[in-house]
């Protein structure tokens, strides 16, 4: 077993043996070894550097995209946050071994958001009002969305609501005086994200 302590110590190490930097000698293999010992141990950093080291060729590790796609796949499978979200960037940014498949992108996302997943639907709504992602572009599509979030008092689509309202997004019609009524509601039921925002003046411009 790795403690934590020994864990932060061989990721230091890792990033010593990795470095670039003349006054350290570089040690990709030695890195490697280190870092499957916290690979075994589960450690989420160790994980996240295998799949980017399969991906790219880096950190010692052999360039295979194949591998470092089916590994995020395994975890994503278990419902670990980290990979559902290193799926969902991976097409968009070409990374993590994925390449640029709108089609399958769409399904995941559309797959992940139905699970609930907030990062899912966020994008899905950004696809939705820029057509990316494979989307059509839809603002009403993307603010019916929202809405039926909102009925289910989710707090992530109830704040896009009231800074759509406020600012003219998400498919939301510029209204601020809207944005301050929905903010108030919330504040006399008690919500105290609504209270954090009517401190800080997120919806009065």
């Amino acid at each position: 077993m790795i403690y934590l302590g020994d864990r932060q110590a061989i990721n230091i190490e890792i990033d010593r043996l990795i470095s670039e930097d003349q006054e350290f000698p570089q040690n990709l293999q030695r890195a490697m070894a280190l870092n499957e010992q916290l690979v075994e141990q589960g450690n989420k950093k160790a994980i996240k550097r295998r799949i980017e080291g399969l991906a790219k060729g880096i950190y010692g590790y052999p360039e295979d995209s194949k591998a470092a796609r089916a590994l995020n796949q395994k975890l994503v499978d278990e419902g670990d946050e980290e990979a559902i979200e290193r799926q969902l960037a991976g097409p968009t940014y070409y990374r993590y071994g994925y390449t640029s498949e709108e089609r399958s992108l769409r399904n995941f996302i559309d797959h992940c958001a139905d699970k609930g997943s907030e990062l899912a639907i966020a994008i899905k709504i950004e696809g939705l009002i820029d057509g990316v992602y494979g989307y059509p572009r839809d603002p009403n599509a993307a603010r019916e969305l929202n809405e039926q979030l909102v009925e289910q008092g989710n707090e992530q689509a109830i704040k896009r609501k009231i800074e759509g309202l406020n600012r003219g997004k998400y498919g939301y019609l510029r209204d601020p005086e809207a944005a301050r009524e929905v903010n108030e509601y919330l504040v006399k039921q008690g919500n105290e994200q609504a209270n954090e925002r009517k401190f800080e003046g997120l919806y009065n411009g």
